[in-house]
This record gives structure tokens, C-alpha cells and sequence, in this order.
């Protein structure tokens, strides 16, 4: 009877010690899921130039709110996905080339983002800032070409953002567009194997759609002619042995 007695003992501390442990793992549970001590203290946006910081973080807050099959929440320091944050940011935001995310011991989560830098402006039914590989990635105004070169395709087509420029073998050349800033050239218009490009002194340009020839026929004429460029009417350097101005 004693023996019996007991077993029957052990039995119930074994079940008082396996409900204190399962309450104690419940109550850790909701601790590490809910607690403060994990709860994201503080988004930082850094690195941004043509991203709206205040939008982007307010964006990053509103997925932080959410909650993961219905239960565990986003603005967990350790449950909030890089994965998934950068995949929405490259996504909604076209300014953004490239971005980093890193978390602090203090639960602060810094988001590092390398924006897209303009090569110029591409113009047809609205105009669009695109960067060195042709992607359009911001709205820009109807430009003037202070800054950078206009640029526009007759017909002209419907583009949006991630789309690229309908120029990309003379448009983001480097040497020509640089070329094109040097001599006051603010604005091309193409139209099939012709350039039409405008200049800040009034006159236009005719050339061919050949980054190479355009450069060395304009380099030729602005060696040669002597007048005052705001005189003229055109230049015309699609001839391999002529040019023509009025």
C-alpha cells in the first residue's frame, strides 16, 4: 500500500510540474511574441535623393502593423522579413536601384537605399527622369534641359515607370550625352535613322542617329564657323562631306 501510495504522488507532481511548464512556456511564448523588449523601436531611412523618406517610412510602419497568419506580429525586431521589405520597395518605389536592411541592438531597423541618378529626361505624353541603364524612375516636369538633355521620339509612344527609353544605343552614352550638355544642346528629338536637336541658342540641329558621326560633324562645324551662333536658323550635319547652316 505503501509502494501504491507512493506512485500515485509522483504521478501528481509530475502533472503539477508539466502544468507549471506548459503555463511558464505559454507565458514565455506570448512574452517573446508580444513583449516590448522585441517590439520595433524606430525606422531610419537613409541614403535616399529622389525616394520620399516620409512616404517610403510610413509605407515600411504600415507593414510593420501587420500581423503573420493572423497571430504574430510584423513589428517583431526579429519576425519583420528583409526578404519580403525589399521586394516591396524595389517594387513600389522605381526610384530605388538598390537597397539594405540592418537592425540594431537598440530594436531600430535602418534601411539603406541607393536611388536610380538621372542621365536625363525622356519626354512623350509625360516626362520621366531615367538613369544610366534607361529606366524611367521619376516624373520630372516638362524640362528645359538646364540640367539635363530632353529627350522625345516622333511618333511618340505611352511609357511608364520601369520602362525603358526608346534611345538606348545614343541616349545613355555617356561621351554623348556629356557631349550634348558642352554644347548647349538641350533638347533631341529622334525620328528613325534622323536627330533634330534644339540648343539653348535658338537654332536647330540636324544629324544622324550615330552618336559617332553627330559628335564629329558638330566638333567640325563649331571649329569652322566664326558667326554668332544666335543668328542662326539650322545646321544641318547628316552629310558625310558637307554641312549645311542657314
Amino acid at each position: 500500500m505503501a509502494l501504491k501510495s507512493s506512485n500515485s504522488k509522483n504521478k501528481l507532481w509530475y502533472k503539477i510540474l508539466s502544468i507549471v511548464f506548459l503555463i511558464g512556456l505559454l507565458f514565455f511564448l506570448y512574452w517573446f511574441t508580444y513583449g516590448s523588449l522585441w517590439k520595433i523601436n524606430n525606422i531610419e531611412i537613409v541614403g535616399a535623393k529622389h525616394t520620399d523618406i516620409e512616404i517610403l517610412k510610413t509605407d515600411i510602419y504600415n507593414i510593420s502593423e501587420k500581423k503573420k497568419f493572423l497571430i504574430i506580429p510584423n513589428n517583431h525586431i526579429l519576425f519583420l522579413s528583409n526578404k519580403k521589405v525589399i521586394a516591396h520597395i524595389l517594387e513600389t518605389y522605381p526610384s530605388v536601384e538598390n537597397v539594405e536592411i540592418s537592425k540594431t541592438k537598440e530594436r531600430d531597423v535602418v534601411i539603406t537605399i541607393k536611388d536610380r541618378m538621372p542621365m536625363g529626361v525622356w519626354c512623350d505624353e509625360n516626362c520621366f527622369f531615367f538613369d544610366d541603364l534607361g529606366i524611367l524612375f521619376k516624373k520630372s516636369y516638362n524640362y528645359t534641359g538646364a540640367v539635363y538633355t530632353r529627350w522625345r521620339s516622333v511618333p511618340s509612344g505611352s511609357l511608364k515607370f520601369y520602362d525603358k527609353v526608346l534611345c538606348l544605343d545614343i541616349c545613355i552614352d555617356k561621351t554623348f550625352v556629356n557631349f550634348l550638355s558642352q554644347n548647349k544642346i538641350k533638347e533631341v528629338s529622334i525620328d528613325g535613322d534622323d536627330l533634330r536637336m534644339y540648343t539653348e541658342y535658338g537654332f536647330s540641329i540636324k544629324a544622324l542617329n550615330n552618336a559617332s558621326t553627330t559628335m564629329r560633324n558638330i566638333a567640325l562645324f563649331s571649329k569652322e564657323y566664326r558667326g554668332d551662333l544666335k543668328t542662326l536658323e539650322y545646321v544641318d550635319v547628316r552629310f558625310k562631306d558637307k554641312i549645311f547652316y542657314k
